[in-house]
């Protein structure tokens, strides 16, 4: 990669799902380890991003935005992937009726594995109201599934 042809900007966790935003251009390149993200040359920060990259041996290797945000932020990791695993199951945080067939087993005020493991983690769905075939449900919380004693590692 060239390190000519873009910008290079220091980066800090701040929007949605913790992750990385430009926060002032740097005018060399810093020191190894360090996460930057990529611009268009005299682009926008907000718009013309070309992507993060780790600093080795003094120059920029491009690795993908989630990646630079777990080298960033290494403690909140399997966070992180939990809510990867619970938007990829499709599951809303709020809860919302769904119709089940009669004899279902969902009960109230339980969190239950969801689904099938993904490529992230196992989702944990929260039952919040059973009434007959209605069944009111939302993605757990990471509180509530860490509470449970799940392994999600």
């Amino acid at each position: 990669m060239r390190a000519t042809a873009q910008e290079l900007w220091s980066v800090r966790l701040g929007h949605m799902l913790g992750g990385l935003q430009p926060v002032e251009r740097l005018d060399a390149v810093p020191v190894a380890g360090t996460v930057v993200m990529l611009i268009k040359v005299g682009g926008h920060p907000a718009i013309d991003r070309r992507g993060c990259a780790v600093v080795r041996d003094g120059q920029p290797v491009r690795i993908g935005e989630w990646e630079a945000v777990e080298i960033h932020d290494p403690a909140r990791t399997a966070e992180r992937r939990y809510r990867r695993a619970v938007t990829t199951a499709h599951l809303p945080d709020r809860a919302v009726r769904f119709v089940k067939p009669a004899g279902h087993d969902w009960e109230a005020d339980c969190v239950s594995p969801y689904g099938e493991p993904g490529p992230y983690c196992q989702a944990y769905a929260a039952c919040t109201k059973v009434q007959g075939r209605f069944v009111w449900r939302r993605a757990a919380t990471w509180s509530e599934v860490t509470t449970l004693g799940a392994d999600l590692a």
